[in-house]
């Protein structure tokens, strides 16, 4: 498996883990309009976190490249960090 593979794969689990956590922290608030939205917001978080798992496992065993592979770490890792901020932000 090609190294790119791995970073894609393990942020995206990364991104599973942080969309189950901002549900937990969005649950306790979601009676309120906004914590309602808010948590609907994770769930598609954690949705995309799921496809997106399942297909860069599926293009990793089926062979494809760095052509393929490069782009799709790097938005992967750009959209973990986003996540992140949004983890961090809920927190407070």
């Amino acid at each position: 498996m090609n190294p790119l593979w791995a970073i894609a794969l393990v942020a995206a689990i990364a991104q599973l883990v942080l969309a189950i956590l901002l549900a937990a922290n969005y649950g306790r608030i979601s009676h309120t309009p906004v914590g309602k939205a808010m948590v609907v917001l994770a769930a598609l978080f954690l949705v995309q976190g799921v496809i997106a798992t399942a297909t860069y496992y599926r293009l990793a065993s089926e062979g494809y490249g760095m052509e393929l592979a490069a782009p799709l770490a790097a938005i992967t890792v750009a959209s973990l960090a986003g996540l992140s901020i949004l983890y961090i932000i809920s927190r407070t």
